[in-house]
Formats: C-alpha cells, structure tokens, sequence
C-alpha cells in the first residue's frame, strides 16, 4: 500500500505476509539488532524458523497487522499493530531499520502508523507500550502528542503506556 503525506512524501506499507525472501531476512536481522532488540521485552535472538513462523501465523489474522516501511525505495523500519479494533483502538508498536543513518526514520514510521491507524482502520485511539528507561522514545511520542496514562510492570521491566487520539 502507497501513500503521500505532506511531509514525507511517499511512503509504502509492505505486509510481511507479502516480503520476498530479502526483506523477510532484512526484517529478522533488523529485529536482532542489538540497537533494537535492547528495547523489546523479548531480547533474545529470533530464530528464522520461528520468523518465518510468526509470518505465517498472520496470514489472516484480521487483529495483527505487521509492515515493513520503505520511502523512497529505502527500507525506514516496521510498524505494527495488534489488537485492532478493540475499543476503537490499536496497540502500536514501532522500530526504525538500524543498518540505515538517515534523520528522521521514527518520525516517518510514526506518521505513517497515523495514517494507517486512523485513515485506514478508522480507530479513534493508538495506544503503545515503551520501556520506562527508554528516554529517547518517551520523549519522541511525547513530543508527537503522545500522552502518557500509566506505568505497570512486564517482565520485570517497567513500562509506560501512552496514547494518541485522533484528532
């Protein structure tokens, strides 16, 4: 799916269910980056059998939606919801591509996720979870009007959780 902001231009959604083999690999390494699994409750490696696993277990799963983010042909992240549609809400969750050095990456990814979440699935609310030391995030949702609700525990670590109305 491709569409046009005002400030990034075009940008294309691509479903992991519909990643070649390249960008299925791209997405697993991008996953087990040490930059990046350091922010998921999950830091261990990924295996790409069970990648390739999770794929296919969203194959049509209608409350899970996973897409590798390109602009301008580069590979910017991926960004998920889960969730969807409950409470008129979407649980959002984001990561930027770390093998790219390019300004600007999450704020693609965020926008993009705001497109999708309230021009494509029509939810009113994006809701999202961000480690609590996470810094850098924290100030980044909040900075794209992302409010903070509350802070509760997952494995040991703890999360604040945040969320954005449309508007």
């Amino acid at each position: 799916m491709k569409f046009f902001t005002k400030t990034i231009g075009e940008v294309e959604l691509i479903n992991y269910v519909d990643l070649d083999a390249h960008d299925r690999d791209l997405i697993l390494k991008m996953r087990n980056h040490p930059n990046v699994k350091k922010w998921m409750y999950t830091q261990n490696n990924i295996s790409k059998s069970n990648h390739i696993d999770f794929i296919k277990g969203l194959e049509g799963d209608v409350e899970r939606h996973y897409f590798l983010v390109k602009c301008k042909e580069q590979v910017v992240g991926s960004i998920n919801f889960t969730s969807v549609g409950v409470q008129n809400s979407v649980e959002f969750g984001i990561y930027v591509n770390p093998f790219e050095i390019v300004k600007n990456l999450g704020r693609i990814l965020e926008e993009s996720a705001c497109y999708y979440a309230f021009d494509k699935l029509h939810v009113s609310k994006i809701t999202l979870e961000v480690l609590e030391n996470n810094d850098r995030a924290v100030n980044f949702y909040t900075n794209n009007g992302y409010i903070k609700k509350y802070t509760k525990m997952i494995k040991s670590k703890s999360v604040i959780c945040m969320e954005k109305v449309a508007t």
